[in-house]
């Protein structure tokens, strides 16, 4: 499972025809909580996680890894709970913890505000995983940038995959699939896990009403992805089923946050078949 869980330094960020109520603290981490144990995932990768030891706390069947991006905006609000990061949970009851790793994505030799975190895992059944969590600079004058974040990433998973059988790439990339990065990714033999389910890319994954030089304008972007890659022939993952994206009049007129769901982007699920 991946998941932008939309920090809630960011939760007042001008969501026009978000009711206020829907936005509210403690409303928003039962609803992020109630997501995250809905699919009973073995390891769930968040980003714009703010509220980290809240969530942990919650999630008693997990345990949990988080690093802060250096220059969170969630600082930037004077009613800020902290930075925000990336996280991975995992279910210790079918998964061990290996070794985990952070860092931040450096490009040309100069670090950015996004960072990688990675865990190092091993199911029941003996096949090791490198899970790898990030959240790609948003933006779309940034695709260059993007690109050159994916190639560093790839060169840790090169470096660092080891023994790994199979390599998982989460998170909230902030670019449509014609971008560079995903060309990358996928020429590297990292496959879309919904695509490959579905037959095409998801629609939209965010989907959101804000207020652009005055005027309510409808973002609707493919931003998050679950991709994953086998390293070797035996023991290798194929796509079970994915949770399908709603159709978009179900978010309602108000589309996200809303409500019912209380992130502006939307969870993604992979059920993979282990051999």
């Amino acid at each position: 499972m991946s998941f932008n869980v939309l920090a809630q330094g960011l939760s007042s960020d001008s969501f026009v025809r978000c009711p206020p109520e829907a936005l509210q603290f403690d409303r928003r981490l039962g609803e992020i909580v109630a997501e995250l144990t809905r699919y009973s995932a073995d390891v769930i990768c968040l980003q714009e996680v703010d509220m980290f030891e809240q969530m942990k706390e919650k999630l008693s069947d997990y345990k949990g890894l988080w690093v802060p991006k250096p220059t969170s905006p969630c600082l930037m609000s004077d009613d800020n709970i902290g930075p925000d990061g990336s996280a991975i949970f995992y279910k210790p009851s079918t998964v061990q913890l290996l070794a985990h790793h952070s860092e931040v994505i450096e490009v040309d030799g100069k670090a950015t505000g996004q960072v990688l975190l990675a865990a190092h895992l091993k199911l029941s059944t003996g096949i090791k995983l490198l899970v790898v969590c990030v959240h790609l600079k948003a933006k779309s004058p940034h695709s260059q940038l993007r690109e050159k974040q994916g190639r560093a990433i790839l060169k840790y998973i090169e470096t660092n995959s080891g023994e790994c059988d199979t390599v998982i790439v989460a998170g909230d990339l902030n670019s449509d699939p014609s971008e560079p990065v995903h060309t990358l990714l996928e020429s590297s033999g990292f496959i879309c896990s919904y695509s490959s389910a579905v037959g095409c890319r998801s629609e939209y994954t965010t989907c959101k009403i804000r207020m652009v030089d005055g005027v309510e304008t409808l973002q609707k972007k493919t931003e998050d992805y679950i991709y994953y890659r086998n390293l070797k022939k035996k023991n290798q993952f194929s796509v079970a089923r994915v949770l399908q994206i709603p159709n978009e009049t179900s978010l309602g007129e108000g589309r996200l946050p809303n409500m019912d769901y209380p992130s502006d982007h939307l969870s993604m699920v992979t059920d993979f078949a282990i051999p």
